[in-house]
């Protein structure tokens, strides 16, 4: 699978990887960068979805299929964190 394959299947909501596929046209990615890539395939938005969709399918849901434990996940979403402030204290 090339590296522009692997992004486009990312989906929306993943990381901007352009630098990344600029520089794997010029060399070697690095473990790291490699590494980047794969963390992203294994816990995108679409990954998580397609896990939630396979549970369904296999009369397997549960709530820890369907709802993510990973702030990372709902930022995508709603912007970062706000550190620990509650509603009430903005």
């Amino acid at each position: 699978m090339s590296t522009s394959h692997l992004i486009d299947h990312l989906g929306p909501t993943a990381p901007d990887f352009s630098t990344l596929l600029t520089k794997a046209v010029e060399y070697e990615l690095s473990d790291g960068e490699i590494g980047e890539l794969f963390a992203e395939r294994a816990n995108s938005v679409a990954a998580l979805q397609a896990r939630a969709a396979a549970a369904f399918n296999t009369n397997q849901v549960t709530l820890e299929k369907l709802v993510p434990d990973s702030f990372a996940y709902f930022e995508r979403f709603c912007g970062p964190s706000l550190g620990g402030i509650g509603l009430d204290e903005k």
